[in-house]
């Protein structure tokens, strides 16, 4: 392409977010509008209109636009999806229904069980059969299978799901039947287990099949309708979407496995986090991004997003593991909060004060936005506080109400007989304990000490309340990056193109052909670069993992396996990164129970492009503030003038101390009484506690 540049837009649940790239000069540009929940699309299309048109570009420049959405996620969450079928071997009918017959709840014994994406009626059985090593005890009845698919597609189907019994190992029949219903069946999206995710474990793998179903059909409608809509304007540069694990793939690999990008908007949050620490040479931090709707923690350390072959979605407990659909498939380890800008407050069955989960979204949004909204909000409240401007809010594309919040405000301290004043603090300090004891847990019970990490605050809330989750939290460091309102848009364009494949493997390690297995790792690799989609020409890396653990155990431990070709001398290299990766999850290991394999993994990564961030000459002084406004601190006994900065005035090397408010129209920052804040060389602000 002629051009270099690059648009990334991040759909969140409330704004979406968009940001610039120019490759030749290295300069950046933002947008921020809210985002349009019942056709994400059209928030999108015109948001690149507006900004590209306020840098006096055109659609026709772009080299590349890179995506990343939750509509996944919403499309399981509200049950939007496609009617779809599932058929399964003879006698597994209900294996999505009976799961792993465990309770996430022991003590209650009327337990609600999330139900089935596919009903009863639209699940069928066909004879087939394999063996748990691969071998065919019973061929596939194709006669009797085409049959079953007529009679789902007359009942409506217009996504199936198949998930044979082993076919993880030997995906013959599968594929037979997917050859079948592509070829006489063309209008219905297909979804096989052996593609979507070969790994043992037949409940898991077929969770996620009909999840994939589920949701094909209603993304392949939102890509094809973004693609159209960007051919509209005149776009015919390449399209990228996130994936959850944090690589980029194209809209085409997207369709196919929507499931691999559930985490798509939140993984580049991660990314975005990963990319900042490597450049300001920081390689463990924590990555903490409030948005409008939640609030999402994870963890980065020795320069790598923490990764996770399980996630989990549409709980029927937001806060319950155990009460959602299962998926397997690469992700960003992350653990969600429900305390966004937009979460409401309200008073529990105990007259106590409570805020979240639910959100406000976008609509009807906070009181303050004047769009329908009469619930007090977590922004509402800050707006109350004097956190926010009303007049510099979202890149200035609103305003905010501040009398409707006060209001709002009022109207609950009535019901609590408290002041206004009381309860908007109320909400903003429950906020910050909420997400400050998500955080606490998520690292502790990874072994980790969170008063050692620099914690990276970012989204379009996470600088308002950043501060005190750190403080709360013992964390001797947070940095709030120079575009935190739209940090994970930034993550996009610092993300590699990359794809996992996973093979199950189960075999003891004193037995394994070495041959064998270094033939299968080449064979993914080579499967894994055909899913990039991008001349052969761009320097690879790849990386190969191994689930491990002790024969009899039930749950893996995933080590990275040895460089280079692997051979029977080199099994004791395996074998020590097995006992070391057992003992950072455990604290020992065992040296005389034999170990197996159970999946190899194998993730091809390409950088395609070029993102760094600019570094700006130092000006070391005092910051100048711009103005001073009323805002809340009780440390300080109330309403005190604040200074304001405006972030773009700030040069590298100023310094000022709180009570402060930075400002930038994408995000406002605060920083404490008595906090002492520094501005880097990327014009990041850093807090030290």
């Amino acid at each position: 392409m002629p051009h270099n540049l690059r648009l990334a837009v991040d759909v969140g649940g409330t704004f979406t977010d968009l940001v610039l790239h120019d490759g030749a000069t290295g300069a950046i540009a933002t947008g921020k509008l809210l985002t349009t929940p019942a056709d994400p699309s059209i928030a999108i299309i015109d948001g690149t209109r507006r900004l590209l048109e306020r840098q006096r570009k055109t659609p026709a420049d772009l080299a590349l636009f890179i995506h990343a959405t939750t509509l996944v996620t919403n499309t399981l969450i509200e049950r939007k999806g496609a009617v779809t079928g599932l058929i399964m071997t003879r006698g597994f009918r209900d294996i999505i229904e009976m799961g792993t017959e465990t309770r996430y709840d022991i003590y209650d014994l009327g337990i609600d069980l999330p139900p089935p994406l596919v009903p009863r009626a639209m699940r069928r059985e066909v004879t087939e059969r394999m063996d748990a090593t691969g071998n065919i005890v019973a061929p596939i009845d194709l006669a009797e299978a085409r049959k079953v698919v007529q009679e789902l597609v007359a009942d409506g189907a217009t996504a199936i799901a198949v998930c044979f019994l082993h076919s993880y190992i030997n995906s013959s029949h599968e594929h037979a039947l997917g050859e079948l219903m592509r070829r006489e069946f063309p209008g219905v999206a297909v979804s096989l287990s052996s593609e979507i995710q070969p790994e043992i474990r037949e409940f898991e793998r077929a969770s996620t099949t009909v999840a994939n179903a589920y949701a094909q059909p209603v993304t392949k409608h939102h890509l094809d309708s973004l693609t159209r809509g960007l051919s509209g304007l005149g776009f015919s540069g390449r399209f990228h979407i996130m994936l959850s694990s944090g690589g980029l793939t194209d809209e085409g690999v997207a369709a196919r496995f929507p499931v691999k990008v559930l985490e798509s908007g939140p993984a580049a949050g991660v990314e975005a986090a990963r990319f900042l620490g490597a450049s300001i040479g920081i390689d463990t931090l924590v990555s903490f991004d409030m948005g409008g709707t939640t609030a999402k923690v994870g963890l980065v350390a020795n320069g790598a997003a923490t990764l996770s072959s399980q996630l989990e979605v549409a709980r029927l407990h937001r806060f319950k593991k155990g009460s959602g659909l299962i998926i397997k498939s690469p992700t960003v380890e992350l653990i969600e909060i429900g305390a966004g800008g937009g979460s409401i407050a309200r008073i529990d069955q105990h007259g106590l004060l409570k805020v979240g989960p639910d959100s406000a979204g976008a609509e009807p949004g906070p009181v303050c936005y004047g769009r329908g909204g009469d619930q007090l909000t977590v922004t509402d409240a800050n707006l109350v506080l004097g956190y926010l401007d009303p007049d510099d809010f979202a890149g200035k594309e609103m305003s905010l109400d501040t009398a409707a919040a006060s209001a709002a405000a009022g109207r609950l301290a009535k019901k609590l007989n408290i002041t206004a004043v009381d309860v908007a603090w109320g909400v903003h300090e429950i906020a910050n304990e909420n997400m400050a004891t998500a955080a606490r847990i998520h690292l502790v019970e990874r072994g980790k000490d969170p008063a050692t990490f620099t914690f990276v605050a970012f989204g379009g809330a996470g600088p308002l309340h950043a501060q005190a989750v750190a403080r709360k939290l013992g964390v001797k460091k947070l940095i709030i990056p120079r575009n935190a309102g739209v940090m994970s848009a930034v993550g996009l364009l610092a993300a590699p193109l990359s794809f996992e494949v996973v093979r199950s493997h189960l075999i003891d390690l004193a037995a394994v052909d070495w041959t064998d297995v270094d033939r299968k790792l080449t064979a993914m690799s080579a499967e894994a670069r055909g899913y990039l989609g991008v001349d052969k020409s761009i320097a690879f890396e790849i990386v190969r993992t191994a689930d491990m653990r002790y024969r009899g155990q039930g749950s893996e431990c995933t080590i990275t396996l040895p460089a280079g070709v692997l051979t029977v001398e080199r099994a004791q290299e395996v074998r020590q990164a097995f006992f070391d990766g057992y003992d950072d999850l455990y604290g020992r290991h065992l040296e005389e129970v034999p170990v197996q394999f159970v999946n190899f993994r194998v993730r091809v990564v390409a950088h395609d492009a070029h993102f760094e961030l600019g570094r700006a000459p130092r000006k070391p002084g005092p910051a100048k503030r711009v103005a001073t406004r009323p805002a809340y601190f009780p440390d300080a006994d109330g309403y005190i003038d604040t200074a304001i900065y405006q972030h773009g005035d700030l040069d590298p090397g100023a310094t000022f101390e709180g009570p402060a408010i930075v400002q930038s129209g994408e995000f406002s920052a605060v920083v404490g009484p008595r906090q002492a804040c520094t501005v880097d060389d990327y014009r990041n602000l850093v807090i030290a506690f």
